[in-house]
C-alpha cells in the first residue's frame, strides 16, 4: 500500500507554553512480495522432453511483479542436453504462481547424470525469496548410470551418410575385445578386433544394402 500518515497532537496545557503542537507521522510501508522457486533441485528423463519449473510469490499478492530468467550449463551442454531458455515471468495481482518450460534434448549415448542451472534475476517490485537458484538433473534414457569401467560396452551407434556405420564403444584402458557380427542374433561372426585405449574407440564398417541388417556386439577375445 501507498505510504499513510496520522497526526499527534498537543492540547490541554497546564503552566507551560506551547511550542509545537502538532507533528505528522508517515507510515512508510515495507511490506514485499517474494518471489522464488518451490523447490531448489529437479529431475528430468531425456525421454520426458521438457521439464515445468514454478516460481511462487509470497508475502504482498495485491501489486503487479516480474522477474526474469535464465539457464546455464553445470555439467549439462545447452543445445545438446537441453535448449537454453530465458524469459521474464509476470504476476498480475492476485496470481501467487508462473511457470517456465524448459526444452529435453535426448541421445543414443549412454552418459551419467548431467545438470544444468536455472537462475532467477531482475525483481521488479519484488524481493527474492530463499531459492533463487534451481539445479536441474538430467538422467540418461538408458537407467542414468554409465557403463562401469570395467565393462564393454556399445554405447553408440550412428551413420556417415548412406555408406558406413558408426559404433562408439567403450571399456577399461588395454582391454582387448572383439566385435562381432549377426544377421540371426543365433550365429556371429567375428569382424574386428582391438585394444581399448584413452577409454573408447569408434569403429566404422560399410553398409551393405544387398545382404540382410546386421547386429553387432562386442565380446572377450576367445581363450588359448
Amino acid at each position: 500500500e501507498s505510504t499513510e500518515t496520522f497526526r499527534v497532537v498537543l492540547s490541554g496545557l497546564t503552566n507551560s507554553t506551547l511550542g509545537l503542537g502538532t507533528n505528522l507521522v508517515s507510515i512508510t510501508d515495507d511490506d514485499l512480495a517474494l518471489l522464488g522457486f518451490t523447490v531448489s533441485t529437479a529431475t528430468v528423463s531425456e525421454l520426458d522432453g521438457n521439464i515445468t519449473l514454478t516460481v511462487e510469490r509470497t508475502g504482498v499478492t495485491n501489486t503487479t511483479v516480474s522477474v526474469a530468467y535464465a539457464t546455464s550449463n553445470l555439467t549439462a551442454t545447452a543445445g545438446a542436453d537441453y535448449t537454453a531458455t530465458s524469459g521474464t515471468l509476470t504476476f498480475e495481482p492476485g496470481e501467487t504462481n508462473r511457470t517456465m518450460v524448459i526444452a529435453i534434448a535426448a541421445d543414443a549415448l549412454s552418459e551419467a547424470p548431467e545438470t544444468f542451472l536455472v537462475r532467477l534475476l531482475n525483481f521488479t517490485n519484488a524481493a527474492s525469496a530463499s531459492r533463487t537458484n534451481l539445479t536441474v538433473t538430467i538422467n540418461d534414457a538408458f537407467g542414468g548410470v554409465p557403463p562401469a569401467s570395467t565393462v564393454v560396452a556399445i554405447v553408440g551407434v550412428d551413420k556417415i551418410g548412406d555408406r558406413l556405420l558408426r559404433l562408439k564403444i567403450v571399456g577399461p584402458e588395454g582391454a582387448p575385445v572383439v566385435i562381432e557380427a549377426t544377421t540371426d542374433m543365433l550365429h556371429w561372426s567375428p569382424v574386428d578386433s582391438r585394444v581399448i585405449t584413452g577409454g573408447g574407440f569408434q569403429w566404422t564398417t560399410p553398409i551393405d544394402h544387398s545382404i540382410p541388417a546386421r547386429f553387432f556386439r562386442v565380446v572377450p577375445p576367445p581363450k588359448p
